[in-house]
């Protein structure tokens, strides 16, 4: 508390307080007199010299005083500060988000792309971060930058899109270790690269190359054809109208029949429940809501959005930002776009303002419907945890679908919302949401891709692929891209993918870590310690013996989509593929304190 804050606030006003009662004590003649007195007098003390500064358990009170900074320690509560000595500074200490937007890299060959990221940081040392820049949040987005334009500026545009989560994940592992963030005070928690912006020439090209055009004639099989260039991708989602997006048909047909059910003046007049996409990570929920604009009928006016980044810039921020969204899309179908008031203008009433800009949009689109495909939904109820979007979100989009005809939410995300904070989405739950679990696709949904490649790949090919991925979508076009680029470097060309090339690209695949992203960040840092150990244990071919594995780890694996169980009562991985890298990663941890002490769990 320092020297003078306790005299003046203890031990002044104690001493005048001794005094007075050893007077009154000693019958002193107006003794209860001076006892009053030095009362008062003690209280004036502290009341003239000293005021109280609440602080948020979420703040951190440093206090200035003569132009040198004091950490209180104060970390929620009450603090005393000197009346015109000492001044507050308030610390926010809650995690903070950044998105850039349109940021240009430049490839290996030239090509000049934007790339769009976000990344999250806290301030964890609040002496360190006041003493550092001025504006750190600028810097901040000056290093994340400067670093990604390194990273796609060692690689071709083809294995830029291939490879973009994985160049995200050596920016966060960057970012969380360097040198600047620590002296700073601060700690970068994630960053996440989102869609890549690709000139239209370039894109013209790329697209012939994701319809396999089949311009240069095979001379080893008539009506196929080794094309220059990849055509798969694994990574970014795919776009709307892809051949390369298989399957789904169930999923969309439930979207469109669901969507569909609101037309009509009786329809219209009943209150529409959300739908809600939800299944693990990489399944492909984003590529099916980037379908829509495709599938639905042309009087639905689809607008995609990625809660990632909107949703931390606040409940005006992510509203302004929802009206954005949709205007741009009302421009790009030749519609009247209603005006978007600015940020200042929504920060005061920003459910009024946004009510506002939905009447203009009702107005304009006439007897069309506004779909908003929400990806990533979860980040709402975080940024209500973290106190950056009011609560009251939850019940306003409800509400507004409800009292708006003409508007529809759909959901997309890792959970379903019974799974999600019950207080929170109570007006989404009781028949006011319908659930649509994304999972693997099929062995003919499979199927239908690898018919994709410039070579034919027989059913004990087909099965050997779907066996090591589980027909899981993400892997399915990793595997995909390898073999491509495989089979090219084969001379002669083959007519037909054999087993053994299928085997030589998934050793291809972990030696270089195409997947890890998807290994790495899903499969094991989501996993508990308990998960983690029935992971490596199962990893192990023919494993025998053994501590018995805990059965609540087990389950969340199953629910996870991670493993399955055999009718005899064992356990088996659901992807070969998952398995391998797992048994890789057992070479790293083995001992219970190394799982325990592996990546951060959450």
């Amino acid at each position: 508390m320092g020297i003078r804050r306790t005299f003046f606030l203890v031990l002044l006003p104690l001493a005048i307080l001794i005094l007075a009662f050893v007077v009154f004590i000693l019958k002193v003649e107006f003794g209860l007199l001076a006892f009053a007195v030095s009362f008062i007098v003690s209280t004036l003390i502290i009341l003239i010299f000293f005021r109280v500064e609440e602080v948020p358990g979420y703040d951190r009170l440093i206090i200035s005083r003569g132009g040198m900074f004091i950490d209180t320690h104060r970390q929620g509560g009450r603090a005393f500060l000197i009346r015109g000595l000492e001044k507050p500074i308030r610390i926010d200490l809650r995690p903070r988000g950044e998105e850039v937007t349109d940021d240009l890299c430049f490839t290996e060959e030239g090509i000049g792309i934007r790339i769009n990221y976000f990344f999250l940081w806290k301030v964890v040392d609040p002496m360190r971060y006041l003493l550092g820049p001025g504006d750190l949040p600028a810097i901040m987005k000056g290093i994340a930058s400067a670093m990604l334009k390194t990273e796609v500026g060692e690689l071709p545009l083809e294995d830029v899109l291939m490879r973009i989560d994985r160049i995200g994940t050596k920016m966060r592992d960057y970012l969380q270790k360097s040198v600047e963030a620590k002296a700073w005070g601060i700690e970068f928690i994630t960053i996440e690269l989102g869609s890549i912006k690709v000139p239209p020439r370039i894109e013209a090209i790329l697209e012939q190359k994701m319809v396999l055009a089949m311009a240069v004639p095979n001379p080893f099989m008539p009506g196929r054809s080794f094309v220059s260039g990849n055509p798969f991708v694994a990574g970014p989602p795919l776009s709307a109208g892809s051949p390369l997006f298989v399957g789904r048909k169930h999923i969309l047909k439930e979207i469109t029949e669901h969507l569909a059910a609101g037309r009509g003046t009786v329809a219209e007049a009943l209150p529409k429940p959300a739908l809600v996409l939800y299944g693990q990570r990489r399944m492909g929920k984003s590529s099916i809501l980037l379908q829509l604009p495709v599938r639905l009928p042309e009087d639905y006016i689809p607008v995609y959005v990625d809660l990632r980044g909107m949703a931390a810039q606040g409940t005006a921020g992510l509203l302004q930002g929802l009206a954005g969204a949709v205007a741009k899309t009302l421009v790009t179908k030749e519609l009247p776009m209603p005006a978007v008031a600015s940020l200042e203008d929504f920060v005061p009433e920003p459910f009024g303002a946004f009510n506002a800009f939905l009447d203009g949009v009702e107005a304009s689109i006439g007897t069309r419907r506004v779909a908003l495909l929400l990806d990533e939904f979860e980040w709402l109820q975080e940024k209500v945890d973290d106190g950056i979007i009011s609560r009251d979100i939850f019940g306003y989009l409800s509400s507004a679908i409800k009292l708006r005809p003409r508007l529809f939410l759909v959901f997309a995300g890792l959970h379903s919302l019974e799974q999600m904070r019950r207080e929170y989405w109570t007006a989404f739950l009781s028949g006011n949401s319908v659930g649509i679990h994304v999972s693997y696709l099929s062995q003919a949904e499979a199927g239908r891709l690898l018919g994709m490649l410039p070579v034919d790949t027989s059913p004990r090919v087909q099965q050997h692929i779907c066996l090591a991925t589980g027909c899981q979508p993400y892997l399915l076009q990793v595997i995909c891209y390898r073999l491509m680029e495989y089979i090219h470097t084969r001379e002669p060309l083959p007519e037909e993918a054999s087993v053994c090339d299928v085997t030589a690209v998934l050793d291809v695949i972990l030696e270089k870590g195409d997947a890890d992203y998807y290994f790495e960040d899903y499969v094991w840092r989501y996993s508990t310690p308990a998960e983690r150990e029935a992971l490596v244990a199962l990893a192990r071919p023919g494993r025998q013996g053994g501590p018995p594995l805990q059965e609540e780890a087990l389950r969340s694996l199953e629910h996870r989509e991670i493993l399955t169980q055999r009718r005899d009562g064992t356990w088996r991985y659901r992807v070969e593929l998952v398995r391998r890298w797992v048994a890789r990663k057992a070479r790293e941890v083995t001992t219970t304190a190394d799982i325990l002490k592996g990546l951060p769990l959450w």
